[in-house]
């Protein structure tokens, strides 16, 4: 529901950041729900928001990396998944101050790609 009266919104232009956390959500919502498919289209959306308005380095624009790569692996795209994976291991390793629970997914998402 948020994210639909968001892309209504006249103003949703101004607010790229919050559009962009809510196809994150949605995405990993659908893709939890056993729903990979639709799921990747919202976390490449996400994806291509963040790029737009995060520095490269950002955590923000890893964790984006990080959903739609866990995605990917679900749907059998290994080889994308892990240049995604490779790029936010990149952006996370410039982040010292990042707390376990935000580095959790990169290293789950890693781990499934070892080990499928």
């Amino acid at each position: 529901g948020a994210l639909a009266l968001l892309q209504a919104s006249a103003l949703r232009a101004r607010f790229p950041r919050l559009e962009a956390e809510a196809t994150l959500r949605l995405g990993h919502a659908l893709q939890r729900g056993g729903d990979p498919r639709t799921a990747r289209a919202y976390l490449e959306r996400s994806l291509a928001l963040r790029e737009a308005a995060e520095a490269p380095d950002s955590p923000w624009l890893a964790e984006a990396r990080v959903g739609l790569a866990d995605c990917l692996v679900d749907l059998g795209e290994r080889t994308l998944a892990r240049g995604l994976v490779e790029q936010a291991v990149r952006a996370q390793a410039a982040h010292n101050e990042l707390g376990a629970h935000f580095r959790a997914p990169l290293r789950g998402v890693a781990l499934r790609l070892k080990t499928g």
